[in-house]
């Protein structure tokens, strides 16, 4: 993870127009939600004084439409999120494949193989059991 945060923000620093991937990354890993759900994410859904995002029509496999949740955010996920300009009504305004097209480019470039952006969200789930929550 560490190769891939440093190429990541190396790349974006080399030209900021490009998508932050290390704060995409970086979310995923803090907030544990699917890369579709982190693309979608509306700035009004944010709420910051009580560190909460809500989920519009979260994946489920019988009730998706209409499924929404609000779900916390931990203090290195808020950081990310305030971190980002409001440039867009979405917190992360880039497209879900764009996202896995970067990160899959990453791993083939570092030489980092079998890992998939939705192992981030596994990853954050055991984090999240190990600071007990």
């Amino acid at each position: 993870m560490d190769r891939l945060m440093a190429y990541f923000y190396d790349n974006y620093m080399s030209d900021t127009r490009r998508v932050p991937m290390h704060k995409v990354t970086g979310a995923a890993i803090t907030l544990a939600h699917r890369q579709k759900a982190l693309s979608l994410i509306p700035w009004d859904d944010f709420d910051a004084n009580n560190a909460r995002l809500t989920i519009r029509n979260m994946k489920h496999p019988r009730e998706t439409v209409g499924n929404d949740k609000e779900t916390w955010i931990t203090e290195e996920g808020m950081k990310i999120i305030l971190s980002i300009p409001r440039t867009d009504e979405r917190i992360f305004p880039y497209h879900s494949d764009t996202i896995s097209r970067l990160f899959t480019k990453a791993c083939k470039i570092l030489g980092i193989e079998d890992l998939h952006f939705h192992e981030l969200r596994h990853n954050a789930i055991s984090r999240f059991f190990e600071i007990g929550l």
